[in-house]
């Protein structure tokens, strides 16, 4: 009984083969895990820190100079359009803009035509609201024709907000 059958014998399974490259890949992918656990970042995450840095202080920055610099007053300056002539009327657009920081409202403005030192006809005008740094049109109506006389325009009064 010392023989034995080659039948009676278990088989002999065969190891599998190994893939080639497949423990680099193993390895590679284990290093990628390690590297993000351990808070590794790639180039495009540095580029995106970078720039969302760069930003937050340029805002910060601008919100200290905004706050540190004086705001100028209101500073305005009128200059008139080219006349229309509608009907019996004459329509004389007045640009008005405010040079200052500050926004102001209730702007009044005397549009007046002048002769000499005299005033031959005035109109008076209403801006609700006029920003800092910006412009505005208004248009006085007058029944004589502006072209024959010097035109004034001034701010007489505004309400700050």
């Amino acid at each position: 009984m010392g023989n034995t059958d080659e039948h009676d014998r278990p088989p002999v399974q065969a190891a599998a083969a190994p893939a080639a490259g497949s423990d680099a890949s193993d390895r590679a992918r284990i290093r990628g895990e390690q590297l993000r656990a351990a808070g590794a970042h790639g180039p495009l995450q540095w580029m995106a820190a970078g720039i969302s840095a760069a930003l937050t202080i340029g805002i910060l920055a601008f919100l200290a100079w905004d706050g540190l610099t004086p705001d100028r007053p209101p500073d305005f300056e009128i200059r008139p359009g080219p006349i229309r002539r509608i009907g019996e009327a004459y329509q004389l657009p007045l640009y008005v803009r405010n040079r200052g920081d500050l926004g102001v409202a209730g702007v009044r403005i005397r549009a007046a035509l002048l002769r000499d030192d005299s005033v031959v006809s005035h109109v008076d005008l209403t801006l609700d609201w006029l920003p800092g740094g910006s412009q505005r049109r208004v248009t006085a109506v007058f029944t004589r024709d502006p072209r024959r006389y010097r035109i004034g325009a001034a701010v007489r009064g505004y309400i700050e907000p």
